[in-house]
């Protein structure tokens, strides 16, 4: 095992799989750990406070803002969402990859924190008519929660340039694998 900790930003629009690939990656990782983000919000009844993401009130989120206790923090989709920097921290003295499943700007913004402690992995689809298939077929947003996150897709394409892997995500173990083949290789540069 490595003696250095490293940040993994995994990014991608909305459906595209990235927290699919992070439950992959801790499944077959021993010495990786998973980030959760805070959020505004509201819990999906499928959810558990704490195991995704922590679910706090707005004026909750703006004291971590205020005490900037966050690394990252962007209002997504009409809801604040943010990596708390003591998650992290303690990752890597602890020597552990971190996961962040996380939108794009706030990967952009951990990569500037931590630079060549972080690695960004962009998670793509093989096109919209997929992504938006996918989004209906999870069945959690109503149909015009799934136009704004379409809508964000472009920008999201385009901050993919920014990333140090972009894989298309057409078979999510194949995706797992290579995602993970390229963090153990990643790792060990830095050591």
């Amino acid at each position: 095992m490595s003696s250095e900790g490293l940040v993994v930003a995994i990014a991608a629009p909305s459906g595209a799989g990235k927290t699919s690939v992070c439950r992959g990656l801790l499944s077959i990782g021993e010495d990786f750990v998973f980030s959760v983000s805070f959020t505004t919000r509201k819990k999906r009844t499928t959810e558990i406070d704490g195991n995704a993401y922590f679910f706090i009130s707005e004026k909750g989120f703006e004291a971590k803002r205020t005490e900037n206790l966050l690394i990252e923090c962007e209002f997504v989709h009409g809801n604040w969402y943010g990596t708390e920097k003591s998650q992290v921290d303690k990752a890597l003295i602890e020597n552990k990859i971190i996961l962040l499943d996380i939108d794009v700007k706030g990967a952009l913004a951990v990569k500037e924190i931590y630079g060549n402690s972080a690695f960004l992995v962009y998670i793509d689809v093989p096109s919209s008519a997929i992504l938006r298939k996918r989004l209906k077929t999870r069945g959690t947003e109503s149909e015009e929660e799934i136009q704004k996150r379409m809508t964000r897709v472009p920008e999201e394409i385009e901050a993919k340039k920014h990333f140090d892997m972009v894989i298309v995500n057409n078979n999510l173990e194949e995706t797992i694998r290579m995602v993970f083949q390229q963090i153990k290789k990643e790792r060990d540069i830095y050591v």
